[in-house]
């Protein structure tokens, strides 16, 4: 069962292209979430390419990974990584890391 008051996770129907200074559509909404109360950060800052062609987004922070499954209705292609205090699109190849 879907718990309708949760932020439905909507972007491109297709990966995003365009992530040199922005993280995808999918993790858009996930990035706005944990940093509204950070007036002053940079959410276009250049994203650190891997040798892999995956991006990511580092932040100086630890994401709380179960609030986010609360607050969020996640699609299949997001995962939550507890190893890396990240959330990663797999749909993208796009993530966001903590500390």
């Amino acid at each position: 069962m879907v718990n309708s008051n949760k932020i439905k996770i909507i972007g491109s129907e297709f990966f995003d292209t365009n992530l040199e200074y922005r993280v995808c559509s999918h993790l858009t909404p996930i990035l706005d979430y944990l940093t509204k109360d950070l007036p002053d950060f940079d959410k276009n800052q250049k994203l650190i390419s891997d040798r892999g062609c995956a991006l990511t987004l580092k932040i100086n922070f630890t994401i709380d990974l179960e609030e986010l499954k609360q607050i969020f209705e996640l699609p299949q292609f997001i995962v939550l990584s507890k190893e890396c205090n990240a959330v990663v699109c797999r749909k993208c190849w796009c993530d966001i890391e903590g500390k």
